[in-house]
């Protein structure tokens, strides 16, 4: 590769990492994977993120990397550290989006093919593993829970209060019949 080249791929792999708020890294068995078959699993996971996100629909993008150019890129900027990662055939699996859900699907879509082991990532600004996507999953079903019961304790004062009134509201208009059919 010449020169000039590494350098606008190295730029490409520092504005991935910068732009992109979820991204992750897998290893992959290149004997199996080619590139009809990546097409072929990047538009099954945008179907399966795109059931799931409402308000946008994700943007999912897949790039094998070289690996010495993305080490030295990374080595760079502030994503050193997640750099020892690649090594040997890579994937970049990117993101327009980052939120609990999209890591549960990514979960799932994982279990379901064995042909990707997943190395480690980047959600927001922090570097994840495994591990941490996991707790991600979970922080979002404990969140969506807290919101689901404080819903649930405002709601209930209201509907209480609507109940008095249309109570109240019946008992009065009953007693203006009765007050109209005595006249």
């Amino acid at each position: 590769m010449k020169k000039q080249k590494k350098f606008l791929v190295s730029e490409e792999y520092i504005q991935i990492f910068n732009t992109f708020p979820f991204i992750v890294a897998f290893h992959y068995n290149h004997l199996v994977i080619n590139d009809s078959v990546l097409e072929t699993k990047k538009q099954e996971l945008q179907q399966l993120l795109e059931t799931v996100c409402v308000k946008e629909k994700p943007s999912v993008n897949l790039k094998v990397v070289k690996n010495k150019l993305m080490q030295s890129s990374l080595k760079k900027s502030k994503y050193r550290n997640i750099s020892t990662l690649f090594s040997g055939p890579t994937i970049l699996l990117y993101l327009t989006i980052a939120s609990p859900v999209i890591c549960e699907k990514l979960l799932e879509w994982k279990k379901n093919d064995d042909n990707f082991i997943f190395l480690g990532g980047k959600y927001e600004d922090d570097l994840i593993s495994v591990n941490d996507l996991i707790e991600i999953t979970k922080l979002s079903k404990t969140i969506e829970e807290g919101i689901v019961k404080k819903m649930t304790l405002l709601n209930n004062p209201m509907m209480e209060l609507i109940n008095i009134l249309s109570q109240n509201q019946l008992q009065t208009l009953n007693t203006l019949q009765m007050i109209k059919k005595e006249e």
